[in-house]
């Protein structure tokens, strides 16, 4: 077989190309009892909703069909916005107004709590040293705790809400700033970006490093790629969804793509399926001629 050279083998890694980042597609949705504040997923076939004050429940912890499995905290409910499960399976969720941390395992029972120190806890994301980033929105701050509750760092940023941590870094939404700041694990500022969000709330990433970001105020939810490009934006209008229109406020992203999103008028959780990226097919009659002389030069005004 002949050698490919060099400068075909690298081009050749740039096919396919991405075309386009198709729109998701409804799949269904399901009851979720309280108001979806916030969303996650545990990789084992569940989903966990975080609830408004009054619903009865701090959090309510459902299949991916809807089937209500177990409900958290309905002793004590309080507004809970944030939630994230550490790498023991135990589940965090950020008490809104009691301004504290409180950790469940995954059968609701209690095993800690700890107060912030802010003036509200929001949302919360973890790293793989189940470190905690907590947003204090009514006070600007970020704040990272360990496990048990230990203050590591504390930062400012403006009115946060959502967050996410991935490959170092840790992504905070300003609600009311349209935009999303970067800062390393002790808040070190490493940019922001523009979102074109008028009230954000929750942010989740996907397994790519893509970025998804629920707007409640413009009833829209918008996917960013890490650079922050807006890859596509979902409206309040989802054909197929008999209870609308959507206004997203929790979002969470399963491994293959799956997106969970909260809807606050109507009490639903929707499902949607991300399609296929796009991509140009190439014959390798085609390359090869591309890489002739007379073809590099056909080419190299285009």
């Amino acid at each position: 077989m002949r050698r490919i050279l060099p400068a075909v083998a690298f081009l050749l890694t740039l096919i396919p190309a991405v075309a386009a980042n198709a729109q998701p597609a409804f799949v269904t949705s399901w009851n979720s009892v309280g108001i979806p504040l916030g969303l996650l997923l545990d990789g084992a076939g569940h989903l966990y909703s975080t609830c408004e004050d009054g619903s009865g429940a701090v959090l309510r912890k459902f299949d991916l069909t809807g089937n209500l499995l177990a409900v958290f905290g309905d002793a004590n409910p309080y507004e809970g916005y944030g939630v994230v499960r550490l790498s023991d399976g135990s589940i965090a969720v950020a008490d809104y107004y009691g301004k504290r941390v409180q950790r469940f395992d995954d059968g609701g029972t209690l095993l800690s709590s700890w107060p912030t120190g802010g003036l509200s806890a929001v949302y919360l994301a973890a790293d793989a040293s189940d470190n905690l980033y907590l947003t204090d929105g009514e006070g600007d701050r970020v704040r990272k705790f360990s496990k048990p509750g230990v203050l590591l760092a504390d930062w400012a940023s403006p009115h946060p809400t959502g967050i996410g941590y991935f490959g170092g870094i840790v992504y905070v939404v300003g609600r009311n700033n349209g935009t999303v700041s970067k800062y390393g694990p002790t808040g070190t500022p490493l940019g922001s970006f523009p979102t074109g969000l008028t009230a954000a709330i929750q942010l989740a990433i996907d397994a790519s490093g893509n970025l998804y970001i629920a707007d409640w105020g413009a009833f829209q939810l918008r996917k960013f790629a890490p650079n922050g490009a807006v890859l596509w934006t979902q409206s309040s209008a989802v054909p197929g969804y008999a209870f609308g229109p959507l206004r997203q406020h929790g979002v969470t992203v399963a491994a293959d793509g799956t997106i969970y999103v909260g809807d606050y008028d109507h009490r639903r959780v929707l499902v949607f399926s991300q399609g296929s990226t796009a991509a140009a097919a190439t014959s390798w009659g085609q390359l090869k001629a591309r890489f002739r002389p007379e073809g590099l030069a056909a080419g190299a005004g285009k």
